[in-house]
């Protein structure tokens, strides 16, 4: 339990002065190039009567200002709660998350409450390498709809006391590799296992792509050298991957192809009526990527005309891919396919059987699967 004052931390909403001991608390809110004005007045001519308690702007003055407040250690022993930007959540490492955590840590708060804002109004998990500093601070994950009186009370200076139950864990866990041996340079089908929720859009969709893959290859090419693997500890920035990277994935050059098939294959998309409540839709999300090797574009578009996300590819680099998929890319694995994506109930508890529409699901793996085949039996015949 971390017990002390709270205090808001970069990103926050809110623009309120509460008289406290004397001085007034500012957060201050979306004051663009007025920023480094309002920091100067409160940390110069009336420091003896102001505090700033947080920040929120969403260009390089609030940068400015959360160094400032990390500086001059505002948050230093308070519960710091942190909204985060309007976004889809998936890592601490993310930039626009990375950035105000990593700067609110420096201040060295006693604990630090994050709310994480998304379309789902929920609390979204956070991957997180092992190692990452925010696990010697004790962190509460929280839902926009639940925050209010939390920031309300930041706002105020209230104390209070940050309990999170549980006792961390180390386990093991392995990755899945099947192999059947064949003629030929290696055909590898890579696809994450873990996750925070069920995850049924997420990461079901996926492995049933996955699974049925595995009899679609074995039956139409039955010389062939395939491995399929089954990666585990995604959500911990790709461990499973970095693994089976260095003990089992074959060089570069005996590779025929890597398909890797990465979130939100076929998540339902949804209606956003309002700031809590989603409408289902007959179709899949659109925010969902193709990536493959820069020469192979033009063979697969046609198969994957019609499918919202993926008939638009992109070039298979490291740049532009995000999870194992990057990885594979930067070590040279070029003769490469892989997808990913965000769906709006992404790393949310409620990311459940209804956010797969099975007819998506269908018309996804016709499309997508005629794609492989097309690379197959073309640039990437042997």
């Amino acid at each position: 339990a971390a017990g002390a004052a709270l205090a808001l931390g970069a990103g926050s909403r809110g623009a309120e002065t509460q008289a406290t001991g004397g001085r007034k608390r500012y957060a201050i809110v979306g004051t663009g190039s007025r920023s480094s004005m309002y920091r100067s007045a409160i940390h110069g001519a009336y420091k003896e009567h102001a505090e700033l308690v947080g920040v929120c702007d969403t260009n390089a003055g609030r940068l400015a200002l959360a160094h400032g407040m990390a500086r001059d250690e505002a948050l230093r022993g308070a519960i710091a709660v942190l909204p985060l930007p309007f976004a889809r959540h998936s890592s601490i490492l993310q930039p626009r998350i990375a950035r105000p955590i990593g700067l609110v840590i420096d201040s060295g708060p006693a604990g630090l409450v994050v709310v994480t804002q998304g379309p789902s109004a929920e609390a979204l998990a956070l991957n997180v390498p092992l190692d990452h500093r925010v696990g010697d601070v004790p962190t509460l994950l929280v839902a926009p709809r639940d925050a209010a009186d939390l920031l309300n009370a930041a706002v105020r200076g209230d104390r209070a006391t940050l309990w999170i139950e549980g006792v961390p864990v180390m386990s093991r866990s392995a990755n899945l590799i099947a192999r059947r041996p064949g003629n030929g340079r290696t055909i590898i089908v890579t696809t994450p296992l873990s996750g925070w929720t069920a995850g049924a859009g997420e990461r079901g969709s996926g492995i049933a792509a996955f699974l049925r893959l595995a009899g679609l290859l074995a039956t139409r090419h039955r010389e062939a050298d395939l491995m399929f693997v089954g990666l585990v500890g995604h959500e911990r920035e790709n461990a499973g991957g970095a693994r089976f990277m260095t003990a089992h994935a074959p060089a570069p050059d005996a590779v025929r192809l890597w398909i890797h098939i990465g979130a939100n294959f076929a998540a339902r998309d949804w209606h956003e009526v309002s700031d809590t409540l989603l409408a289902p839709l007959p179709a899949a999300d659109a925010q969902r990527y193709i990536l493959v090797n820069p020469d192979w574009l033009d063979t697969i578009r046609p198969a994957l005309r019609g499918l919202p996300g993926m008939e638009m590819p992109y070039p298979a680099i490291a740049e532009n891919a995000t999870g194992e998929a990057r990885q594979f890319l930067a070590q040279g694995y070029t003769r490469f396919i892989t997808n990913f994506g965000a769906h709006r109930l992404h790393h949310a508890a409620t990311d459940l059987p209804a956010a797969v529409d099975a007819a998506s699901l269908e018309a996804t793996w016709a499309g997508w699967s005629r794609a492989v085949l097309a690379l197959l039996d073309g640039p990437a015949a042997r």
